[in-house]
């Protein structure tokens, strides 16, 4: 690691060698991960947000529109649509 070329860090711009940035992102890693946790234990949503709420979507469903229908009305992609009535008779086949 000595003949190691200093490099700059993504964020500060910084010139440091390996080590040093691998060290970095180490705390910058486990800060992120206690974040989480706490957030979770908050009740909070944690990750990337729904495109589209499951009600909806089985409630068009029930109504007698198409997929390709409620994907336009909603604004979202069929295969959306799809996932989104799979995952709901999923739930309804554990309970």
């Amino acid at each position: 690691m000595e003949n190691e070329k200093p490099r700059p860090c993504r964020s500060c711009g910084q010139w440091m060698s390996q080590e040093l940035l691998d060290e970095k992102n180490k705390v910058k890693g486990k800060r992120v991960s206690e974040a989480l946790k706490e957030a979770k234990n908050k009740g909070e949503p944690v990750g990337r947000p729904r495109s589209v709420l499951y009600v909806d979507v089985r409630g068009l469903s029930m109504a007698g529109f198409t997929y390709r229908q409620i994907a336009t009305q909603l604004g979202v992609s069929v295969s959306t649509i799809q996932r989104a009535i799979n995952a709901t008779m999923e739930r309804r086949r554990k309970m």
